[in-house]
């Protein structure tokens, strides 16, 4: 799961990967600056100092646990969107199902109909065969 504090960081940098196309170049500077100063924010806040070694790999696993947070997001991301597709499908599939019956039932109205020869046979007909769900 994602933290608080790692979708304060890795937000605005999924937006601006969805938007890059709209985004300057000075844009996307002006993100990777922010993003590096709350980086190192967050290093001299756990007590690192600036200049040392392990301010640097203070730095180097936060930019690493943002990259596995971003790539688990874009991976929640192409989840729910597969979701979604996936979703859509079974209720074009349950649509095309319900007009195949309709179409059936009224196929088989219209022959009772004929045979009956009365307009309102094939509505019972037609009511009747829906009713039991051919």
């Amino acid at each position: 799961m994602i933290s608080r504090d790692a979708w304060i960081l890795i937000a605005p940098i999924i937006f601006l990967i969805g938007v890059s196309g709209c985004a300057t170049e000075a844009e996307l500077a002006q993100e990777r600056a922010r993003v590096d100063a709350n980086i190192q924010s967050q290093c001299l806040n756990y007590g690192f100092k600036q200049g040392t070694d392990a301010f640097a790999s203070c730095k180097m696993q936060r930019y690493a646990d943002l990259e596995n947070q971003q790539r688990e997001a874009a991976m929640q991301q192409q989840f729910f969107l597969r979701a979604n597709q996936l979703q859509q499908q079974r209720e074009r599939e349950a649509a095309d199902r319900k007009r195949e019956r309709e179409n059936s039932c009224g196929l088989s109205a219209s022959i009772a109909a004929n045979k009956a020869n009365s307009q309102v046979n094939y509505y019972e007909a037609y009511n009747s065969c829906l009713a039991k769900g051919y």
